[in-house]
C-alpha cells in the first residue's frame, strides 16, 4: 500500500496502486486476456460515441473478440453505414466539365 501525509499530519492508506503504464505484449493469460478485452472494448466505443456526440461523425466498429464473438458500434447504425460506405463505392465517378469565369476555373458535375 501507497501512504500519504496531508497537512494535518494525517497519513492516509491508499487501497490500490493507482493507473500504471503496461508494456503492450499479448496477455497469455486466457481469462485476463478476455477481462482486458471487455473493459477496453467498452471504453473503445465510449470514445467512438463521445465522438459523434462532438463532431456529428458517423462511425462503425467491428471487433472480433479472443472467444470469435463479433460486437459492433456504429452511429446512427453499424449496418446503415457498412450499407453506405459499400454503395458509395459501387457508384460510377462522376465526370465533370471545366466552367471557366473570369478568374476561377470551376469543375461542375455533368
Amino acid at each position: 500500500m501507497v501512504t500519504a501525509t496531508v497537512a494535518d499530519g494525517v497519513s492516509l492508506k491508499k487501497k490500490t496502486k493507482g493507473r500504471k503504464n503496461i508494456e503492450i505484449k499479448k496477455i497469455e493469460e486466457t481469462n485476463n486476456r478476455q477481462v482486458t478485452f471487455s473493459k477496453r472494448r467498452t471504453g473503445l466505443f465510449k470514445k467512438a460515441s463521445e465522438l459523434c456526440v462532438l463532431t456529428e461523425a458517423q462511425i462503425a466498429i467491428f471487433v472480433n473478440s479472443p472467444s470469435s464473438r463479433v460486437f459492433a458500434f456504429g452511429h446512427p447504425t453499424p449496418i446503415f453505414l457498412l450499407t453506405l460506405s459499400q454503395s458509395k463505392q459501387h457508384q460510377r465517378p462522376h465526370q465533370y466539365r471545366r466552367v471557366e469565369h473570369s478568374s476561377n476555373v470551376v469543375h461542375e458535375p455533368v
